[in-house]
């Protein structure tokens, strides 16, 4: 088995063990490299390229890549799709491909919707981005516009900036500039929800007045200094902890 291997398939499952059952902690898009890093029966453990995360994939679902083209891949200056999908003519045949993919031109044949694939996305664009999935299912693990959890959707929306960011929630609050007060937030930045020992949700601030954020399914609410008023419940669902300014 070679030591890295690509993402061929629209979307993969990173399980938090080698077993089918076992919860999915991430996944894999279209384009998005992986180094291996132990190999258990049908099962490889792999470390996710942008973001060093691992997890255990099945490995008829992933490509191997020698080291030679794990570099070639590792330099090369790819897209990062930002519409909701797109349709690619690969080796494989036709496929579906969900935004966030990694638009190599190594794999693709022939793909549609080239003008969206011009320059990264500012981060002042992102909620305007952000609102493609509103109505999107919470999914844990998930990273796409068909499921997402919190910390995959903020992670994959600073994809489209050119910038790669952490996956989980607990880890993006520790980069980033503090903004102290929750008047001098701007557009783009991320605001971490839960307690100061433990960040458990986080929601990218739209306006100084309202957040997008995947709870239940993804939503925009109002936030203020004390949290996310959720007008559903007329309470408070998620407790203010910072707000960090990624650019």
């Amino acid at each position: 088995m070679n030591d890295y291997a690509i993402c061929e398939l629209s979307i993969v499952p990173v399980r938090a063990k080698a077993s089918e059952t076992s919860e999915m902690v991430t996944q894999l898009l279209f384009g998005e490299t992986a180094k291996v890093l132990e190999v258990k029966d049908k099962w490889l453990k792999v470390e996710l390229t942008h973001d060093s995360y691992t997890g255990w994939v099945d490995r008829k679902m992933i490509s191997p890549v020698s080291s030679e083209d794990y570099e070639i891949l590792a330099k090369e200056d790819c897209k990062i799709l930002s519409v909701p999908y797109a349709e690619v003519i690969t080796l494989r045949g036709k496929q579906l491909i969900p935004m966030g993919s990694q638009m190599r031109k190594g794999l693709l044949l022939n793909y549609k919707n080239t003008d969206v694939l011009d320059k990264n996305l500012s981060v002042g664009e992102l909620p305007e981005v952000a609102r493609l999935f509103l109505n999107v299912p919470y999914l844990w693990g998930g990273r796409t516009v068909f499921g997402a959890d919190c910390s995959g959707f903020t992670q994959l929306l600073y994809r489209m900036t050119g910038k790669n960011i952490p996956r989980d929630a607990g880890q993006q609050v520790k980069i980033g500039k503090n903004i102290g007060y929750i008047e001098k937030v701007k557009s783009g930045d991320l605001a971490f929800f839960g307690s100061s020992d433990k960040i458990t949700h986080v929601g990218l601030i739209v306006d100084k007045q309202h957040i997008i954020h995947a709870s239940g399914w993804v939503r925009i609410d109002t936030i203020d200094a004390i949290g996310i008023y959720n007008s559903d419940l007329k309470d408070y669902s998620h407790k203010l902890v910072s707000v960090k300014r990624l650019a």
